[in-house]
Parts: C-alpha cells; sequence; structure tokens
C-alpha cells in the first residue's frame, strides 16, 4: 500500500489491502415514508421470477440510509423517490 502526498489518502494495489485496514462505520436506516405503486414502475422485473405478475401493487415502506466513515465523510443513500411522479402513486 502506497501513501499519496496529496491529503495522505492510501492508494490500494489489491482488495486484500482494502479489507485489512477497514475500519467499523457508523449505520443507521430512516424510514422516510411510504409509497404504493405497480412494481414494474420502480423495480428491475426482469430479475422477478416468471411467476411473478409484473402489476403487482404494493404499499411498503421507503426508507434512507446514513453511513458514516470515520476517516473520510458522511453518505446519505436516499431511494430518490418524487411526490411529484404520479406514476409512482396510484
Amino acid at each position: 500500500m502506497q501513501k499519496s502526498s496529496k491529503n495522505s489518502i492510501k492508494k490500494y494495489t489489491n482488495w486484500e489491502e482494502v479489507f485489512a485496514s477497514a475500519k467499523p462505520m457508523e449505520f443507521k436506516a430512516f424510514n422516510t415514508g411510504r409509497i404504493t405503486g405497480k412494481v414494474k414502475i420502480y423495480a428491475d422485473t426482469k430479475s422477478f421470477p416468471k411467476n411473478v405478475d409484473r402489476n403487482t401493487v404494493l404499499d411498503h415502506d421507503i426508507v434512507a440510509f446514513s453511513f458514516k466513515h470515520p476517516d473520510r465523510a458522511d453518505i446519505l443513500i436516499d431511494c430518490g423517490f418524487s411526490s411529484k411522479r404520479k406514476l409512482l402513486y396510484l
């Protein structure tokens, strides 16, 4: 593993080095609401078994995820649903 002179960011040469220097991260999940809609609108239906109806309507939670890296940065992963996209709602 080599250190770069710029901000002391490590440059890894293989995955073993990455995993050897890994640190635990704080993780949180936030329920940001609920959505009701047809599965085919917001899921990759190509991965569904053939017996699953792509027009199935589901009601489920919308979740966002927050990660706090001890050295780098905080990361927020959001589903990206918009209340303005009428296709997602029935």
